[in-house]
């Protein structure tokens, strides 16, 4: 497998002809944000539009030692309209500032011998342009995916552990992983068999907070199989409870996890869209706040326990406590851990069947060899 990824890499990042090449050949005098360059290489027969000023392609100078465009994190400007001031793109590594721009087609002459491009760009004052400098034209939110996959399988695949970590054993043999016991199995589930029977008295006695804190037969069996196994995939149609079930789990495994271990726990919880991650955190703070209010329960450990919602254009610190909730999209937790030098020991992807193979391997990247992956999906074949 590493094999075959280093040689499709490489690939990759070497076929300059894959892309148009272009040459700076001067700024225009009066909009020194139009330039027109010189087509090198690549097709004559790009689509060029003026209508809407999209900004779809990104610039990106030829001949470096790096590919700047695999470190460009392009979903973080989905949503900027440019040409107008985005604050978050002079936050940027340096060697993007110097070597990405984004740009929108306004003209192509492709009759002459050398066809010309006029671009309009949004760059910083560091991108330099110099008559003879090459750049690569690329589509964004396309060309720039696929390398940056790459470069995580490589990383997932040549990293120093003492075992393979959790994806690829998940490709070479699921059954094996998935029936796999975690460290302290016997311990945890008699602490969970404790706080189910504490929650269910306290339900007996009419304790309304209570009533929220107890599982269901089928919500139980989840948390079983997330105390006994590496690897959880909750399944049930909409409507039924996922998502406070997995909420309710992970409230249950931070409390366990805090009494069994001293270790610190981190939990990156993460979905496709911003509305599943809203929902699973509040539903996460809704029952941490029924367990505070019930009287006279030790609740020492939520002191312990810090919940971090990632957003984009904010800079979260990691927090000093023992417990920490950090949730966000794949790209949010990605670019956090980067910043942090985190690790997770569990993993939680909600509306699991909604993410395709590729961007939940980058939400396993900082499991831990030995962490939970638990998933939920209303679809049974996910």
């Amino acid at each position: 497998m590493l094999l075959s990824l280093k040689e499709l890499w490489y690939e990759r990042i070497d076929d300059s002809c894959a892309v148009p090449v272009i040459e700076f050949k001067e700024t225009a005098s009066d909009d020194s944000k139009t330039a027109s360059f010189t087509l090198v290489e690549g097709s004559k027969d790009m689509d060029i539009s003026t209508d809407v000023r999209l900004y779809e392609w990104i610039l990106a100078r030829h001949g470096t030692n790096e590919n700047p465009e695999i470190l460009f994190d392009d979903l973080n400007f989905y949503n900027a309209w440019f040409p107008t001031r985005v604050p978050k793109w002079s936050e940027q590594p340096e060697t993007i500032l110097k070597n990405i721009a984004v740009a929108n087609p306004t003209h192509l002459n492709s009759t002459e011998v050398k066809p010309t491009i006029s671009l309009q760009l949004y760059r910083s004052i560091k991108f330099e342009l110099k008559g003879g400098q090459q750049f690569r034209l690329l589509r964004r939110y396309i060309d720039f995916n696929t390398p940056k996959l790459l470069r995580n399988f490589l990383e997932i695949d040549s990293a120093s552990r003492t075992r393979k970590g959790v994806f690829l054993r998940l490709l070479e043999n699921p059954n094996e992983v998935g029936h796999r016991s975690v460290l302290y199995e016997m311990e945890n589930m008699r602490e969970e068999a404790r706080l189910n029977t504490l929650y269910r008295e306290l339900r007996r006695l009419e304790n309304t907070d209570a009533e929220q804190l107890v599982f269901h037969r089928s919500q139980r069996r989840v948390m079983h199989s997330i105390l006994k196994r590496q690897v959880t995939i909750a399944w049930g149609p909409p409507g039924t409870g996922k998502t406070h079930t997995l909420a309710l789990s992970i409230l249950y495994l931070l409390e366990i996890l805090y009494l069994n271990t001293s270790e610190k726990v981190m939990v990156c919880m993460t979905a496709v869209t911003h509305a599943a991650i809203e929902m699973f955190v509040s539903k996460f703070e809704f029952l941490r706040d029924r367990i505070k209010a019930i009287p006279d329960l030790n609740t020492r450990w939520l002191d312990e326990l810090s919940i971090v919602r990632l957003a984009a254009g904010t800079r979260s610190e990691m927090p000093k406590t023992r417990l920490t909730l950090a949730a966000g999209t794949v790209w949010q937790l990605w670019n956090w851990n980067e910043k942090t030098k985190g690790s997770a020991d569990v993993v939680v992807i909600d509306e699991a069947g909604q993410m395709n193979v590729g961007t939940a391997a980058l939400a396993l990247r900082w499991l831990q060899d030995d962490g939970r992956m638990i998933r939920n999906t209303p679809d049974p074949l996910k």
